[in-house]
């Protein structure tokens, strides 16, 4: 089966295409690259967020709870005087 210019002009659209599907590739893998990058960015400002939020919730609670012993302290210690 001789090999004719039909053959070569049809492997040339073939080869182009798949170049073509190629540089498609690639520019899906480097968006989805960003994408992740992306996503990465978000979640660890997220994170840092929540941290932030816990500390305070805790700062909160801390400070709560020494107002509520300064209150005991001081209602017993005015009951204490006659």
């Amino acid at each position: 089966m001789p090999y004719t210019l039909d053959d070569r002009e049809k492997l040339i659209r073939v080869e182009g295409e798949v170049k073509n599907l190629n540089t498609g590739l690639a520019e899906i893998k480097q968006q989805m690259a960003q994408s992740n990058a992306d996503i990465k960015q978000q979640m660890a400002q997220s994170n840092a967020d929540i941290k932030q939020q816990a500390n305070t919730l805790f700062g909160a609670c801390i400070a709560l709870i020494g107002v509520l012993l300064a209150v005991i302290f001081w209602d017993r210690r005015s009951e204490m005087q006659p």
